[in-house]
């Protein structure tokens, strides 16, 4: 993965992702060849002061209210609700929202075009297409077909006006 990151972040204009990050070790790695996000799915705090230092968000990931504001007091950029929709998606967010209306949530896990809105509405801070989701797709219809689906998502999020 980290060759990927490193030839993808030569690319101008594109801001790659460590994913999936689980020490602070893999961290600096992925930071060294050329991440600009670093993002975790489980409770990784030591990663916080490793984005801090090199300028960086880090999204952090949660999945009980307990687990949640820990990150987000802890400086997450983002705190990455997942796996989303095993944890009862938008009703979940929903009443994480209510007593912590200022959390910045990035949900994960599940995020289909049915339920986007939901999230949307709810005032998440970011939506993360799945991995399992774009892979099917491409397997299904190849690259123009993950075209078509994201620019789709992107209609969705932006009120179901009409983008190009």
């Amino acid at each position: 993965a980290l060759d990927v990151i490193e030839k993808l972040a030569r690319t101008e204009g594109l801001h790659v992702a460590g994913g999936t990050v689980l020490s602070k070790k893999d961290a600096e790695r992925a930071i060294a060849a050329g991440a600009k996000i670093i993002v975790t799915p489980t409770l990784e705090l030591e990663l916080v002061p490793v984005c801090r230092k090199a300028g960086i968000p880090c999204v952090i990931g949660a999945a009980t209210p307990t687990e949640i504001l820990t990150a987000a007091r802890a400086g997450a950029d983002l705190v990455k609700i997942f796996p989303a929709d095993c944890l009862g998606g938008s009703d979940f967010v929903r009443q994480i929202l209510a007593p912590m209306p200022d959390l910045r949530l990035l949900v994960s896990g599940g995020v289909n075009l049915e339920n986007v809105r939901d999230y949307v509405e709810l005032g998440v801070t970011g939506i993360c297409l799945g991995s399992a989701f774009l892979k099917k797709l491409y397997v299904e219809g190849g690259h123009s077909l993950v075209v078509k689906q994201v620019h789709e998502f992107v209609r969705m999020v932006d009120g179901g006006k009409n983008n190009p």
